[in-house]
């Protein structure tokens, strides 16, 4: 009778076991479904924003090559013609030789094509451009459009969400979440977007700096450690810090006299403003990192940096700041 019943409650058990075990199963199978469907639709909107892009690129350039086209012919004084069989014939008078431009395609060749037909001058006479100085003074209107069109859609989302990230890091790190979002929105006119930042932020954490700045550092003397005052010429980069004596060694390619990297940094801070040799005050700020090398593992050093301009002390705070956030979400 107790072996029946112990039975009967050992089936009951495992029953309970498989059912909370389906559920579970099911629970998951659901929740892996509608990760794959959100995902399905990020990258299909994906898709979509890049397609839209790529027409508008492609939109823009038919319209450039439609402007440029019609400059020259009525710089070089020619009739218009939409035959992609007319050539005007054009004199380059660098290489003293004739050349041939085609009416629509703007293509030029040296040689007048078996099937080419060549256009007359508008009433006989014109001021003919060379291909060279036309293809200069068209395309410098619109260099500006042209770099900023001329990468990927795929490759201007992914540079602008960086650049969006690396911003709301340092001014809002609880947007860094809608920054996906933002960069789609704004892709076409990140101009507009930045200046909108700037006016309700600050300006955006540079990625770069080169600069003279005054350093103080600590050196251990026999009794007591003294300070050590140099202006040397430093250079901030994506992940590091250099610094050389002097310009001059910088522009020669020599190594730097210190490299720091700036994942190791510990923290920057403010600090009182700091008098220099020649008795003027200058605006610090204090860099604590973590130096490394033979027996130097995990020691914290101090560097003191000095300007005498609050601007570029707080552009130096941005970028450190900057830099932090990236070496963070870097490691994680």
């Amino acid at each position: 009778m107790i072996e029946s019943q112990r039975k009967k409650l050992l089936l009951e058990k495992e029953e309970r076991d498989r059912k909370m075990a389906d559920k579970f199963r099911e629970q998951e199978n659901k929740r892996k479904e509608e990760l794959r469907k959100k995902k399905e639709a990020a990258e299909k909107a994906d898709a979509e924003m890049a397609r839209k892009i790529q027409e508008e690129l492609e939109e823009e350039r038919k319209q450039e090559t439609e402007k440029r086209r019609r400059f020259m012919m009525e710089a070089s004084g020619y009739d218009q013609c939409e035959d992609e069989n007319a050539y005007w014939k054009t004199h380059d008078a660098k290489s003293n030789r004739t050349y041939y431009v085609n009416c629509k395609t703007m293509k030029t060749t040296w040689e007048l094509p078996e099937n080419g037909r060549v256009v007359e001058r508008r009433g006989g006479h014109g001021r003919v451009i060379s291909s060279s100085s036309s293809n200069s003074s068209i395309s410098s209107s619109s260099q500006n459009r042209s770099n900023s069109t001329s990468e990927s859609p795929r490759k201007a989302l992914a540079t602008l969400e960086r650049r969006l990230m690396r911003f709301y890091a340092v001014y809002k790190p609880d947007k860094t979440s809608e920054v996906r979002d933002i960069a789609q929105r704004y892709v076409r006119t990140q101009v507009k977007l930045f200046a909108a930042l700037k006016k309700k932020y600050g300006v955006e954490p540079p990625t770069k700096l080169q600069m003279y700045l005054t350093m103080h550092s600590k050196k251990k003397g026999m009794i007591r450690s003294k300070t050590i005052i140099q202006c040397c010429w430093f250079e901030g980069t994506r992940g590091v810090l250099r610094c050389w004596s002097d310009r001059s060694e910088h522009n020669s390619g020599a190594e730097p006299m210190m490299v720091i990297p700036l994942d190791s940094v510990v923290r920057v801070e403010m600090k009182k403003d700091i008098k220099v040799e020649n008795g003027t005050m200058e605006k610090a700020l204090g860099l604590t990192y973590c130096q490394s090398g033979k027996g130097k593992k995990g020691k914290e050093v101090e560097i003191v940096l000095s300007t005498n301009e609050e601007s570029i002390r707080n552009s130096w705070m941005l970028f450190f700041k900057a830099e932090a956030t990236d070496a963070a979400t870097a490691s994680s």
